[in-house]
């Protein structure tokens, strides 16, 4: 399973964080060991599980969807546009509203 960026890179600073941990803090070793591995290895099966992991997959791209709503647009009316654009200089008989030459 991949993880993002952002998160790998919490998740190895976490990893590094343990020599402070040991030398700081040596009776709560075990636990933040625990802690680690269940990062490690059990967060993400226990969020696909709950459903949670696909909430928020679907959150994202709801949110994308709004975020990029007006380009979608502009790309849509752009690709007409030029579809109306090359239907008219390949037709037969001119429209007298285009322009001499068109």
């Amino acid at each position: 399973m991949r993880f993002g960026f952002v998160s790998f890179s919490i998740y190895v600073a976490l990893v590094w964080c343990t020599f402070l941990v040991i030398w700081s803090f040596p009776e709560y070793v075990n636990y933040y060991i625990a802690f680690l591995v269940f990062l490690g290895l059990g967060l993400r099966p226990l969020l696909e599980w709950t459903g949670i992991y696909d909430r928020w997959i679907d959150l994202r791209e709801r949110l994308d969807q709004k975020i990029h709503a007006r380009h979608y647009r502009e790309q849509r009316r752009k690709v007409a546009q030029a579809a109306r654009d090359e239907r008219y200089r390949k037709a037969r008989k001119r429209d007298p509203r285009l322009p001499k030459h068109w």
